[in-house]
């Protein structure tokens, strides 16, 4: 359960009148974080995942916390949790969250951190249910974090949503097929 000092920084962000995704980026957040609650992560990870993008990403530009309130993030959701989405929202993501390795490059200093292979898979649990949550066209860049390390209850849903989309789509294709079928020879 979240607390509500945490829901209310949140609120206080303005996150919950920025759109992200068809939607609120509070809702965003939050699905993010019941998705890595629903797998189990450990709670810095959960709540990470609630702040992943709280500061701004690559892709999604709008920070609705200056970098100065992270003193704020840290004290309502605890130092671990707060240096993974610092992490998560300076990298220079997704590209360097699927590929191998354990560096990162900062998006806004061009510096770089090399992180140890715990953190590493951590971001890369929230960089899934931030993929998954938001849906799209990302199949490839789950299939990467497949092979990276992630946990065993993320690799199951994202194989899930793999399996989901790849029904989704031979449905079409099949009804597609099924629609040709009928018509008339001079449309074939």
């Amino acid at each position: 359960m979240l607390s509500p000092t945490i829901l209310n920084l949140l609120e206080r962000s303005g996150a919950g009148d920025m759109r992200h995704s068809g939607r609120s980026l509070v809702h965003h957040l939050i699905g993010t974080y019941e998705l890595l609650r629903s797998w189990g992560a450990p709670e810095h990870v959960q709540l990470a995942g609630l702040f992943h993008s709280i500061y701004g990403t690559a892709a999604f530009k709008h920070a609705s916390l200056p970098f100065d309130e992270r003193s704020a993030v840290r004290a309502e959701i605890g130092p671990q949790a707060e240096r993974l989405a610092y992490l998560f929202c300076v990298a220079d993501r997704p590209r360097e969250l699927v590929r191998e390795g354990n560096f990162l490059t900062d998006r806004n200093t061009r510096g770089h951190w090399i992180l140890d292979w715990e953190t590493m898979a951590e971001l890369r649990e929230i960089e899934a249910a931030n993929l998954i949550e938001q849906g799209g066209n990302i199949g490839s860049m789950l299939g990467q974090l497949l092979i990276l390390g992630i946990s065993p209850a993320a690799q199951k849903a994202i194989r899930t949503w793999n399996y989901r989309d790849l029904k989704r789509r031979l449905d079409g294709m099949a009804l597609s097929r099924y629609l040709r079928s009928m018509a008339p020879p001079s449309r074939r």
